[in-house]
């Protein structure tokens, strides 16, 4: 019985030294979900990183880990962090961009838009009526829309 129960201690001490070590690969990071997700799961496995470091120190300066573990350990994370970070920087810099199709489709709601903003900025002197760019005359009192109105 004494043997179980020392035997659950030592798994129970030794699962916050191993579980760093047990992580997901980053290929597991690139799930289905798009560009976003990935770099919210990213965010969040840089964070995880960052903890475990600290973690390492913690137990160090506590006597819990000897500093050749501690060395070995720290290396490990740095290393994967290192690879986070760039992948982070890589899709931050490099967003990913639509088809030509979709961006073609885009532009045209975009220049529509903008030709829309522009009638509706246009309007008559007299009775401030909005007029289309190609009205020469005002359609509510008649009073000629100039090329300066």
């Amino acid at each position: 019985m004494e043997v179980v129960a020392v035997v659950l201690v030592l798994g129970g001490a030794l699962i916050p030294l191993v579980l760093p070590l047990v992580r997901p690969p980053l290929l597991a990071l690139r799930a289905v979900g798009g560009p976003a997700a990935r770099l919210q799961a990213l965010e969040l496995r840089k964070a995880a990183i960052y903890g475990a470091i600290r973690e390492v120190g913690f137990d160090l300066r506590t006597d819990k880990v000897e500093q050749g573990d501690y060395e070995q350990q720290i290396a490990v994370l740095k290393h994967e962090a290192v690879e986070v970070v760039a992948e982070i920087e890589k899709l931050k810099t490099n967003p990913p961009r639509a088809s030509k199709t979709v961006e073609r489709d885009i532009a045209t709601v975009r220049e529509r838009s903008r030709r829309e903003t522009n009638a509706a900025n246009r309007f008559c002197t007299q009775c401030g009526h909005a007029a289309a760019d190609d009205d020469r005359f005002c359609a509510k009192c008649g009073t000629g829309m100039g090329a300066g109105q």
